[in-house]
């Protein structure tokens, strides 16, 4: 009888340490569960955190790319705000009549800021959208043909200086436009005139940028 009292007593005990170890082991996997979940739960938060960061990256690089195109805009606008040129016809004495009309080509050339105006075709390019100012002479020598040109805006005339009753005068004329970027102004010799010019320079076109828009 005592033998299986202490064998029903041994047996309890042994229960108890048993069921006392697989309580600890519960708590323990519990425990393990738990920091597993805080660990999920701040790298979570971390990669929300990046998310927002790398959101925020990319506005500050946009910001930063549209200040470096406003900068090169400015300083393009700059550079291309000095503009101006002034330049003769020749020293070759009479131009024309012709049978049609042509460009002038002013050839000997005093000043060309930006070179813009090409001397090779006598053609002015606008760099920079603005208000232009564009002044030219037109001289002859002798009848029946007087004095003539037109300034023209692309293939468009403008305005024009004749010379018609005189038989040694000059014809001056000027003009302010807006233009825009890749306008192209020159000066066009009509058939049936005359200009002429020699060491004085007397058959000139200028111009130049009074602002920009």
């Amino acid at each position: 009888m005592r033998r299986t009292l202490h064998l029903l007593l041994s047996l309890g005990c042994c229960l108890a340490g048993a069921q006392v170890l697989m309580e600890k082991e519960k708590n323990g996997s519990d425990t393990v569960r738990l920091l597993l979940l805080e660990q999920l739960k701040e790298l979570k938060e971390m990669k929300e955190g990046l998310a927002t960061a790398r959101t925020e990256l990319q506005a500050v690089e946009a910001r930063l790319l549209l200040c470096e195109s406003h900068i090169a805009e400015q300083k393009s606008t700059k550079e291309n705000s000095r503009v101006a040129f002034s330049a003769a016809l020749s020293e070759g004495g009479d131009r024309g009549p012709l049978n049609i009309g042509i460009t002038l080509i002013y050839k000997k050339v005093f000043t060309n800021i930006g070179n813009h105006y090409s001397p090779a075709t006598g053609i002015f390019t606008v760099p920079v959208k603005g208000v232009y100012c564009f002044i030219f002479t037109a001289f002859s020598i002798g009848k029946p043909a007087g004095s003539g040109v037109t300034l023209y805006k692309n293939a468009e005339p403008i305005v024009t200086s004749l010379n018609w009753i005189d038989a040694q005068d000059y014809a001056t004329n000027a003009v302010t436009l807006e233009l825009k970027v890749g306008d192209q102004v020159y000066m066009h010799f009509p058939q049936d005139r005359k200009v002429y010019d020699d060491l004085l320079n007397r058959t000139t076109f200028s111009g130049f940028l009074l602002f920009t828009l």
